[in-house]
C-alpha cells in the first residue's frame, strides 16, 4: 500500500484521532454540505462546522473547503507544545487551481483568533510555500519548515507527513523522503485554554 496506509495502520497508542472523508458513513450532511466529519478513533473528537459548510463528493471520496469554510472542535490532545514529538498524516491534500491568492490553513490549534501562539500547516498568500510552523504570539513561526519552488494550487494530490521532533519541525512526502527540515528553537509553554481547532 502507499505510504501513509502503511504508517497509519501501525499506529496502534497515541492516535488522537483520524478522519477518512472516503468513509461516508463518517460524514454527516446538512441540505448537501459537511455539517459533522466523525472521528474513527475511540476519542471522539468529532469535527463540526464552523462559520461556513465544506461539501462532501461521495464520488471521489473527497471533502472540499471553499474559503471561509472550515471543521472546528477544542481538542485539548491537540495543544502541542515544542517539546511535544507529533506526527501528522495526511493523505491526498490538494488544493484547488486558481485559488484567492489568500493563505490557505489546512490544520491550526491558535490559542485565539487574536493569539497566534500554537501550530499550523498552510499555504503562503501566493501558495508557492506550504509551511509547518510552530508560534509563540509574539513573532510568527518561530521554528518552521517551509516547502518552495512549488505552486501548491496546482490541483495534485498529495500524501504528505509532518512531523515535530522536539522543536524540529520536518515534512516527508509519499516515498517516506525526509523533504526538509528546519533548525531549534526555544520558547515558553504556550497556554492553550480554550483554544479552538480547526481542520
Amino acid at each position: 500500500g502507499d505510504t501513509i496506509s502503511v504508517i497509519a495502520n501501525q499506529v496502534q497508542n497515541g492516535l488522537l484521532a483520524y478522519y477518512d472523508a472516503s468513509d461516508d458513513s463518517s460524514v454527516q450532511l446538512v441540505n448537501g454540505n459537511v455539517s459533522t466529519w466523525a472521528d474513527q478513533t475511540a476519542s471522539n473528537h468529532d469535527l463540526v462546522k464552523g462559520t461556513n459548510f465544506p461539501t462532501h463528493n461521495s464520488n471521489d471520496d473527497t471533502i472540499s473547503f471553499s474559503p471561509f469554510a472550515y471543521l472546528t472542535k477544542v481538542i485539548a490532545d491537540f495543544q502541542f507544545q515544542q517539546d511535544d514529538d507529533f506526527s501528522i498524516f495526511i493523505k491526498a491534500l490538494q488544493f484547488d487551481a486558481g485559488g484567492t491568492g489568500n493563505a490557505q490553513h489546512v490544520l491550526n490549534n491558535k490559542v485565539s483568533n487574536t493569539n497566534n501562539a500554537g501550530w499550523s500547516i498552510n499555504t503562503s498568500a501566493n501558495s508557492a510555500t506550504l509551511f509547518f510552523s510552530l508560534h509563540d504570539g509574539d513573532s510568527q513561526n518561530f521554528a518552521s519548515y517551509a516547502i518552495g519552488g512549488d505552486d501548491w494550487d496546482d490541483g495534485v494530490e498529495r500524501d504528505l507527513i509532518f512531523i515535530n521532533e522536539s522543536g524540529v519541525l520536518k515534512i516527508y512526502d509519499a516515498t517516506n523522503a525526509n523533504v526538509g527540515s528546519n533548525g531549534n528553537a526555544d520558547i515558553d509553554e504556550i497556554d492553550y485554554s480554550n483554544a479552538p481547532f480547526k481542520i
